[in-house]
């Protein structure tokens, strides 16, 4: 699918979730693409505003989808990094016993992932701004490995863009 230029971020659609680990055969084409990511656990997050019934750990943007993918997978993503860093706090988000860093590893393995790409690379900012904010007006906070608004800017994305970050964070 060609990115076209006057295509706009909300008419790119959410791709079905599917592990981290098959990244590459299931991004093919579009694994240097610009792109919005969603990082789900298998598990409801009970949140202040709900639960979180799809288990989102994660949302955020990339240049390149398939870079960013892989350093979360290996660590070197500060949403996964931190999980190997603090075993303590990886056992709270995976609600398991972790012994040692292959356990994290393991886990990370089966976290899942949910796309939306390709998406114009001016516009990644103001779609994942979208998805981040769909969820806090769904769940009344960030998702928990997520620490801050991109640009630390607080400005409410239109309507037809929180409906299209809502896609993708309840479906």
């Amino acid at each position: 699918m060609a990115l076209s230029k006057k295509r706009n971020f909300i008419e790119v659609d959410w791709q079905n979730p599917f592990k981290v680990n098959l990244i590459e055969k299931k991004l093919g084409e579009f694994y240097e693409k610009p792109g919005i990511y969603i990082i789900r656990i298998d598990r409801h997050i009970p949140r202040m505003g709900g639960t979180d019934k799809k288990g989102i750990l994660y949302i955020g943007s990339s240049r390149k989808i398939g870079n960013r993918i892989d350093s979360f997978w290996n660590a070197a993503h500060q949403a996964s990094g931190v999980l190997w860093v603090h075993p303590r706090l990886a056992k709270l988000v995976f609600k398991k016993e972790i012994k040692d860093k292959s356990k994290v590893e393991r886990l990370i393995e089966e976290l899942e992932i949910k796309l939306a790409v390709p998406i114009r690379r001016q516009e990644l900012k103001l779609a994942e701004k979208a998805a981040l904010f769909a969820y806090m007006f769904q769940f009344g906070e960030l998702p928990p490995l997520n620490f801050t608004i991109p640009g630390g800017r607080w400005e409410e994305p239109q309507n037809k863009e929180l409906a299209w970050g809502k896609q993708g964070i309840l479906y």
